[in-house]
């Protein structure tokens, strides 16, 4: 069974996502952002299967205004009219979408739908929803030069969210027909990552750019930011705090100036 302390998300509404609920002007003029994350049976996107996918169907303009999706594909495996509509359902959402919000999208997620669209003979444009994906961890991966999970970006900007569980666990769940435990997961996941949307509009998200212990540069800390309708990434370090100057601050300014540390090396 999952572990009992795991996060229970408000209730879900297993209903194709519209924006009916939507303030009509909010849904018309800015549109929606589809708020996304999938569960599978492993990680080879040529062999293994997605379980179940869920999602947040949020206006842009009103952020309040929001509903969820749950999709059980495994539990519809063996109809082939309803496992097909729900591929349907999901694809539409992807087209519909001003914006997607996913966390490791671009390679993971999106490449997992795509297949699974063509399995079912429903058209999938990956092209246009790559376009408009807002996948936070290639953004801090391109901008600042770090491999982040999504964990560890909540620690760094104290995010009252945490993961009571592992991409592990949710494999094991799928294996032993563990749905509700698979879904709660995957809900969570879902809701994290819209904490992180969140926090990237209202403050900004910080983003540490970590050097070793001996490195004579300072940590610097990014702030990657979503503005203008989510449509524009800003990144800009953080200025430091003032600190008191040692008497070696002044060799030390010089390197800082004159010396910029290897992008590759930022990068491995």
């Amino acid at each position: 069974m999952c572990s009992s302390d795991l996060r229970t998300p408000p209730p879900m509404l297993d209903l194709a996502p519209s924006v009916e609920g939507m303030a009509p002007d909010a849904a018309a003029d800015a549109g929606f952002v589809f708020i996304f994350d999938i569960e599978t049976t492993g990680l080879s996107v040529h062999k293994d299967e997605i379980t179940v996918v869920c999602g947040v169907v949020q206006s842009i303009a009103a952020r309040e205004t929001y509903h969820e999706l749950t999709l059980n594909l495994l539990a519809t495996r063996g109809d082939a009219a309803a496992h097909a509509e729900q591929c349907r359902t999901l694809c539409k959402t992807l087209d519909d979408a001003r914006f997607i919000a996913a966390y490791n999208g671009r390679r993971f997620d999106l490449p997992f739908v795509a297949r699974w669209a063509r399995e079912q003979g429903v058209p999938a444009d990956a092209a246009a929803w790559n376009a408009k994906i807002i996948d936070f961890y290639q953004l801090i991966l391109t901008h600042v030069g770090e491999h982040c999970k999504m964990q560890r970006v909540c620690e760094e900007n104290r995010l009252p969210v945490e993961k009571s569980a592992t991409g592990l666990d949710a494999v094991r769940w799928a294996q032993s027909g563990e749905w509700d435990c698979l879904v709660q997961y995957c809900m969570q996941d879902v809701h994290v990552l819209r904490a992180v949307l969140h926090r990237s509009v209202d403050e900004g998200l910080h983003v540490q750019v970590r050097r070793s212990a001996s490195s004579a540069f300072p940590s610097t800390v990014y702030v990657l930011r979503l503005v203008n309708e989510l449509s524009e990434v800003r990144v800009a370090p953080l200025a430091p705090a003032a600190a008191p100057r040692s008497s070696d601050q002044g060799l030390l300014d010089f390197l800082a100036a004159e010396c910029s540390p290897d992008p590759a090396a930022l990068r491995s």
